[in-house]
């Protein structure tokens, strides 16, 4: 059966899963259809959630040029248009400079998501991008500075842990769990130690270990609610 009709935000989420199951033909039909849909409706809102997360998909599968047009012209209807959901553009833009190895321009896509962030409501979560944000100071080979992003990520992680995070941010699942996010911090805790023989990068690295032991952590599926 056809698909036409079925309205562009159940497509994108069609999209997402079938990207998310391997089915990249599929997800990439299933995301023009949305994008035909959205463009009909003149909807410029729908128009950038669906480039971002169709650039997002793109991005996980290492077609990093693909990647690059779509969270472009995600930012550039967003900006063009005045939404107030440009965070989601720099965060996924910022996480394509990390995959590209630029981590100067991933810091400050990154730094501009968390000013939007800095006031409430917060749609997009917190730990997340403090944690692009240290990958992209470790990138830069400032290991002190990452360990201070881990550090503000695992407090935020805590605060959202065994909670359902608001219906907008499952549209930027970044697929990263929060067990990458603490075993990132126990890294670069252990190599600052390695460097500096602080024992206080070993109490931190040994208390993220107990409560990564203490608490098993996942995001949950990806789904609309």
């Amino acid at each position: 059966a056809g698909s036409a009709g079925a309205g562009a935000l159940p497509l994108t989420q069609a999209a997402i899963i079938q990207a998310r199951q391997g089915n990249l033909p599929a997800s990439t039909r299933l995301f023009r259809e949305a994008l035909d849909e959205a463009y009909l409706r003149a909807d410029p809102a729908t128009l950038g959630l669906i480039w971002d997360q169709l650039g997002y998909e793109l991005l996980l599968n290492g077609n990093l040029d693909e990647a690059e047009t779509a969270l472009v012209e995600a930012f550039r209807i967003r900006k063009l248009s005045g939404l107030k959901d440009l965070q989601y553009s720099y965060y996924t833009l910022g996480m394509l400079h990390l995959a590209r190895n630029r981590p100067e321009e991933a810091a400050r896509m990154l730094d501009a998501a968390l000013s939007l962030l800095s006031k409430p409501p917060v749609t997009l979560a917190l730990w997340r991008v403090h944690y692009e944000r240290g990958r992209a100071a470790l990138q830069a080979g400032f290991p002190a500075e990452a360990l201070e992003h881990f550090r503000r990520a695992v407090g935020h992680a805590r605060q959202v842990r065994m909670e359902l995070l608001p219906a907008d941010s499952v549209w930027i699942n970044t697929g990263v769990d929060q067990h990458q996010l603490y075993s990132a911090l126990i890294r670069t805790a252990g190599a600052l130690y390695e460097s500096t023989k602080d024992p206080a990068y070993v109490r931190l690295g040994f208390e993220a270990a107990e409560e990564l032991r203490a608490r098993p952590i996942t995001d949950g599926p990806v789904t609309l609610t």
